[in-house]
């Protein structure tokens, strides 16, 4: 299984926020089901998330531009949130050793 590729599935097919204070207000609502960060995030807005909902943030490993790419956007993104995963099986990546995962 690709980060990656589970990322992109989710936004073809599930239903996708971009940016910080989306992602956070969802994790507030409890309406994530998970978070992607990139590897460049500022601390402060990692520790705000972690603090709305630990268990639901992935780190993606490459920073806001290659996030963006994978999304299929010509803009950077540094927070997503994902409400409905779609043909995504992006939940294997929660909880887990992900940064051991590409």
């Amino acid at each position: 299984m690709d980060l990656k590729t589970e990322i992109r599935k989710a936004v073809d097919s599930g239903e996708v926020f971009f940016g910080f204070n989306n992602a956070l207000k969802l994790l507030q609502e409890e309406k994530a089901q998970v978070v992607v960060v990139s590897n460049n995030i500022e601390e402060e807005r990692k520790k705000d998330l972690s603090l709305a909902g630990k268990e639901k943030i992935i780190e993606f490993p490459g920073d806001n531009n290659d996030l963006g790419r994978v999304c299929g956007k010509p803009f950077a993104i540094s927070t997503l949130a994902i409400t409905k995963l779609g043909k995504s099986k992006i939940m294997g990546f929660v909880g887990g050793e992900n940064e051991n995962r590409k």
